[in-house]
């Protein structure tokens, strides 16, 4: 299970708010206007939700801590039963240790304010009701602990800002970008070693339903986004090679392409106009 270990960490200067690519920005901005439609910021978004949760984790993580045992534990099968209320606990146990609760807590206070400040209250919040839902509904398939949650924010985050580093072990310099794909490697690794030895997609369901929230608020509107300004592009392109008023017979250039290039007609060729690369480096085309 991901909390069972703890890779030490600090992060290379004081706590700053992600800084947006301009495709990312652009993907947030395409849906921010939906979003507060749908959901009444009023009451949806909750500001220093980041705060808010390292507090009840620090409460209820740390009774666990102090009287094991004492508090039931949640399963996916309580939710049926008197002891259905467990589920109100289950996204505020992370860590089984002092040590791992305390880097825990002082990792997310770094990663959470980060995100909360890049993307707003509102879509902060959603994004981490939606983490508990899945990840509760992932618990079902497989074991899933509440570490998911957190763990996507630092996915959202790493892919917000991948250049940005971390002090592995406090010594050793790594960008979010590799960090997160061994993460996500690390917890997806054996769910899909186990998927492919039995056939049984349950395996991989679990962690998959624990990454949701990063899948839908991120990875889906970038891939969206991403698509389709590559097809405007293309298609801008296509209509500037249309409109060109000189084009290469041998490799299509045109001036919208390369303003500089120069055109010449081949006075061995019947009307066929060539760019100053292929004008002397062409077979020569005449009519029948």
């Amino acid at each position: 299970m991901p909390s069972a270990t703890v890779m030490l960490c600090a992060c290379r200067g004081s706590i700053q708010c992600v800084l947006l690519n301009p495709v990312d920005r652009q993907a947030l901005q395409a849906t921010d206007e939906l979003m507060k439609k749908k959901f009444d910021p009023s009451v949806f978004a909750i500001p220093n939700l980041t705060v808010g949760l390292i507090l009840l984790i620090a409460i209820v993580n740390g009774l666990d801590l102090w009287m094991p045992g004492n508090l039931p534990h949640f399963s996916f099968e309580k939710l049926f039963t008197p002891e259905w209320w467990t589920v109100l606990l289950f996204p505020f146990r992370i860590a089984p240790t002092w040590l791992s609760l305390v880097v825990y807590l002082y990792m997310f206070f770094m990663i959470g304010q980060n995100l909360e400040a890049a993307i707003g209250d509102l879509r902060y919040s959603l994004y981490i009701f939606t983490g508990i839902v899945f990840a509760i509904l992932g618990s079902y398939f497989s074991p899933v602990s509440a570490v998911f949650i957190y763990l996507s924010v630092f996915l959202a985050v790493a892919h917000l800002d991948p250049e940005r580093q971390l002090l592995l072990f406090f010594i050793i310099p790594m960008k979010y970008r590799w960090l997160a794909i061994g993460v996500a490697v690390y917890l997806l690794f054996i769910p899909a070693r186990n998927t492919i030895s039995t056939g049984s997609v349950s395996h991989l369901l679990g962690p998959v339903l624990g990454f949701a929230n990063y899948i839908i608020f991120f990875a889906i509107p970038y891939l969206l986004h991403v698509g389709g300004v590559s097809r405007t592009a293309s298609f801008k392109r296509k209509a500037r090679r249309t409109d060109a008023i000189h084009r290469c017979t041998v490799c299509g250039m045109t001036e919208s392409d390369d303003p500089t290039m120069d055109f010449r007609f081949c006075v061995d060729c019947d009307d066929h106009e060539y760019c100053s690369k292929h004008l002397h480096a062409h077979e020569h085309i005449r009519s029948a």
